[in-house]
Formats: structure tokens, C-alpha cells, sequence
């Protein structure tokens, strides 16, 4: 079934599998990185510090919470 119409499948049916093999490639392609402002910068910087102090905190009170319970 050969037509005018490039969208339309031969008589092989490669048209369309050339056409979403070529899509399915250009999908597994990396993204460039994006460029950050310093606004944003600046809160991933205090997100991380948040999470520096956060989480031996909670372990703190995980193991004093254990010890008071006996």
C-alpha cells in the first residue's frame, strides 16, 4: 500500500517504524542542564544546610526517645 501520503505505511510497513524509532531516540536523549539563578542558588543552598542540622536532630531525639522508654 504505497500512497502519496508520507505518514501512510509501504508495503513493508517501515514508514511508521522508521518515524517512532526515530521519536523513541530523540526521547532517550539527555537534557542540557538548565542555568540556575541565584535566587534559586541560594534556597537548594539553605535547603541543604535545613538538611544538614535536620537530620542528626532526628536521630537525637530517635535515641533519647529510646532511652526514656525504659
Amino acid at each position: 500500500m504505497t500512497g502519496s501520503d508520507g505518514g501512510e505505511r509501504d508495503r513493508t510497513g517501515r514508514a511508521e517504524t522508521d518515524m517512532s524509532d526515530s521519536w523513541s531516540h530523540r526521547l532517550r536523549e539527555p537534557l542540557p542542564r538548565r542555568t540556575l539563578g541565584p535566587g534559586i542558588l541560594v534556597l537548594l543552598w539553605v535547603l541543604r544546610l535545613y538538611v544538614m542540622v535536620a537530620v542528626p536532630l532526628v536521630v537525637y531525639a530517635f535515641f533519647r526517645a529510646l532511652q526514656h522508654a525504659r
